[in-house]
């Protein structure tokens, strides 16, 4: 019964996990039939019904996930073991790294602590995931990625947050906008300008909506266009002016940076891992790249 217990809750998490029997067994390497069996005895066992079951889909139920959440760490730690020990084996050396990253942080943060990386394991496959907020530390929570490089709220968890850096909206403007070179402007002078802005549905759209109305400014938005880079290079060719976060604007970047005189949205980035017993080998090496970034560079 031991035997089994780790072959059972393997096959549960899969399913919770992918909401889907065929999904977990191609996953496993197994077989439908197989996987399937497995669920129905831990839940014949248990007494429970783990699953809802709807024609093809199936989704856990309160019990069920509240199972996972317990089950996939002791499961996933025990079928990492040989890998572990193989990477402790060969000096410390991770073979495989999987960071979830935003679109800031993968363009702006995450430049540096891949090439510390790279230049210390060599051998080592990194792939990079992005995504929202919580996509990410639903993937990281998953044992799906090693480490997330982003803003993360406080008090996730079994999660550790390690920050790197703080990031401020300014405003970037053409090298030659008249407003370069004048200090701090108030915000009501906004209300006089054209915007580039994400477009409505994206989170950073309604962090710029929010905070420019707090001061009473309704900005024009001339274009809507996702992606930092693609608005600065609407900005760097005259077409208006935006609303950034201060990381994006680097030395490289043709356009200008002013601060707002208005109580500034503060933003930390870091690197989030799991907690201390959970955390992988390449976590741990990540991590003492990412945190050996020199302070306040961006790249």
């Amino acid at each position: 019964m031991r035997r089994d217990r780790l072959k059972q809750l393997h096959a549960f998490c899969e399913t919770a996990r992918h909401e889907s029997i065929s999904r977990a067994a191609e996953r496993m390497g197994s077989s439908q039939p197989a996987v399937s069996m497995q669920v129905r005895a831990l839940e014949d066992e248990l007494g429970v019904a783990l699953f809802e079951r709807r024609g093809p889909r199936i989704a856990p139920t309160r019990v069920g996930m509240s199972l996972y959440r317990a089950a996939v760490p002791v499961v996933e730690g025990l079928l990492r073991l040989p890998a572990l020990f193989a990477e402790e084996r060969d000096g410390g050396a991770p073979r495989w790294l999987r960071v979830g990253a935003g679109e800031v942080s993968a363009a702006y943060l995450l430049r540096g602590p891949l090439k510390r990386f790279k230049a210390r394991y060599p051998d080592a496959r990194i792939e990079v995931r992005t995504g929202t907020g919580p996509q990410r530390l639903e993937w990281l929570r998953r044992f799906e990625l090693d480490a997330v490089i982003g803003v993360v709220d406080a008090g996730v968890p079994g999660i550790e947050f390690h920050p790197l850096r703080s990031s401020t909206m300014v405003l970037a403007t053409p090298l030659d906008h008249p407003l370069v070179g004048r200090g701090p402007v108030e915000p009501e002078a906004l209300n006089r300008l054209q915007f580039i802005a994400p477009t409505p549905a994206r989170h950073a759209r309604r962090l710029q909506d929010t905070l420019l109305r707090v001061h009473g400014v309704t900005p024009r938005v001339l274009v809507e266009v996702d992606g930092w880079g693609a608005i600065l290079n609407h900005v760097a060719a005259g077409v208006g002016v935006a609303f950034v976060p201060d990381i994006c604007v680097v030395a490289s970047e043709p356009v200008a940076s002013i601060e707002i005189r208005a109580r500034p949205v503060r933003r930390i980035y870091g690197v989030a891992v799991r907690r201390e017993r959970l955390m992988s080998l390449a976590a741990r090496r990540f991590l003492d790249c990412a945190l050996a970034e020199p302070a306040g560079a961006g790249t």
